[in-house]
């Protein structure tokens, strides 16, 4: 299969200006002539840096560690990139940035799951069962209020259709199988 578009990833630094001896590392992602920069929030000695090669020289540690982050974040870039591909997506330089930094899948946190189940089984389900739900819904509420850090990251990609589904008796086992966990927990969901 033959491809029109062209996509280059690059490493690179920047001095700082108060510290010129010291820099900071930058990603450059390239779709089509067109690039995006985006920091890799790692500081190193400009001495050091061998652009050519996109590396660090030498063989301490630290400069193990720091290349092994410009090759996982390559790798994760080009996983991006293949993602939107296999997705059928426009393809653009920030369009790949948004993907490796997840930010362009929407996050859900507990409270929206919960009213959407709620607003989902008003109609569905009897007097008695919905009353039951909303009692667990309230305390789940009132404990994850509480909470001392008001929410912990608890990321279930495993459950990324979910809010493509619209088998409510799927919604009532899966939102209170989890019931019990969540007392424990306060989280929020991410889905895709």
């Amino acid at each position: 299969m033959r491809t029109t578009q062209t996509f280059m990833i690059s490493f690179f630094i920047r001095k700082k200006k108060n510290k010129p001896e010291d820099a900071l590392l930058y990603a450059r992602i390239s779709v089509n002539g067109i690039y995006i920069e985006m920091s890799l929030k790692r500081s190193l000695e400009v001495s050091r840096w061998n652009q050519s090669a996109c590396k660090l020289n030498g063989s301490s540690m630290e400069s193990q560690q720091l290349n092994k982050k410009i090759d996982d974040t390559k790798a994760l870039l080009y996983k991006a990139y293949d993602s939107l591909q296999k997705e059928d997506q426009v393809i653009t330089a920030s369009a790949v940035k948004s993907r490796y930094l997840g930010i362009d899948k929407k996050h859900y946190t507990l409270t929206q799951l919960l009213d959407y189940h709620s607003t989902k089984m008003k109609g569905i389900l009897k007097y008695g069962t919905l009353k039951n739900y909303t009692t667990k819904e309230t305390y789940l509420k009132n404990y994850l209020s509480t909470w001392p850090y008001r929410k912990i990251c608890f990321q279930l990609y495993e459950y990324s259709s979910i809010w493509k589904r619209d088998d409510d008796l799927f919604w009532c086992e899966f939102l209170f199988s989890w019931s019990s966990q969540l007392c424990l927990i306060g989280f929020c969901c991410h889905y895709s």
